[in-house]
């Protein structure tokens, strides 16, 4: 019998498990539980959170995520807290590294990048940029809020900051690595856009295209987007890449 692992908010979890048999599980100070259940209860599980109005999102093949759009951002960090020790293992790393290096290559092609720049990644999880040739050609500074995560960074060589106000002048361009379709909270990422200079870039991806409408929109009107250019890869497919150049 194949396990899911649900993260769901303590104020939900009864509604959404009503009728769900309950194997191991996890009350975080968050206040998010960790349950696990059949995976051939993952339709129940659908419906009673149809009826309470949440929505259910489904990652990395074995994880649900049952969020409420008021505690998305709560329900996103408890998650990745909880499998920051294993990330390297539950997600495709060589999928990760090809999106960097994608994206890196996109700010260097259309938004001015050049070596030994500063280049941020937001959302830099463990690290992996550092296993990538921006590791070697830029100096990449890593915005991580996750403490879980950011140790784990560090120990690879990468250095990390937990806020855009952390970051030294000038900022070479920024890229965003399978984040943003997330629907994180955008704002420090919004700080970091405000000050790029005219012509510099912020390259991400958005899989599946989630996300991609709500972050254009956010950035033309926090300093405007001069041209959005689109990326590829030749191995993977990344959803919507592209490369937001300011204005």
């Amino acid at each position: 019998m194949r396990v899911m692992r649900v993260i769901v908010h303590a104020s939900d979890v009864d509604v959404v498990l009503s009728g769900i048999e309950r194997g191991d599980q996890t009350l975080y100070e968050s206040g998010m539980w960790d349950v696990g259940i059949a995976e051939a209860d993952l339709l129940r599980l659908e419906r009673n959170a149809g009826s309470a109005g949440v929505v259910v999102e489904k990652l990395l093949d074995e994880f649900v995520l049952v969020i409420r759009e008021t505690r998305r951002q709560d329900v996103l960090d408890q998650f990745f807290a909880s499998i920051a020790p294993r990330y390297a293992v539950v997600t495709q790393r060589d999928r990760n590294r090809d999106c960097v290096e994608a994206l890196t290559f996109g700010l260097r092609q259309f938004a001015a990048l050049s070596d030994g720049e500063q280049l941020v990644d937001f959302g830099c999880g463990d690290g992996v940029v550092v296993e990538t040739s921006a590791g070697l050609r830029n100096r990449v500074v890593g915005i991580e809020r996750l403490s879980e995560m950011s140790v784990i960074a560090r120990r690879a060589g990468l250095h990390v900051v937990q806020t855009q106000r952390d970051l030294p002048d000038p900022i070479g361009g920024c890229i965003s690595s399978y984040v943003l379709h997330l629907g994180p909270q955008l704002d420090e990422l919004l700080d970091i856009w405000k000050r790029l200079a005219p012509g510099r870039g912020l390259a991400a991806n958005f899989h599946k295209g989630v996300g991609f409408t709500r972050v254009r929109s956010a950035l033309v009107a926090h300093g405007g987007v001069a041209t959005v250019r689109d990326l590829r890869s030749d191995r993977f497919d990344h959803g919507k890449l592209v490369v937001f150049v300011r204005k």
